[in-house]
């Protein structure tokens, strides 16, 4: 019962894991390319 509870919620989780992630990702090259630059 509980695994059927849960189971709808773990989904979004691990896509706004995989969201942070690439935002994260996109933020760390502008400020490479920031430091690049200057």
């Amino acid at each position: 019962m509980l695994a059927v509870k849960i189971k709808p919620f773990t989904k979004p989780i691990l896509i706004m894991k995989n969201t942070i992630h690439i935002n994260f990702a996109i933020f760390l090259i502008i400020a490479n390319m920031a430091l690049l630059q200057s």
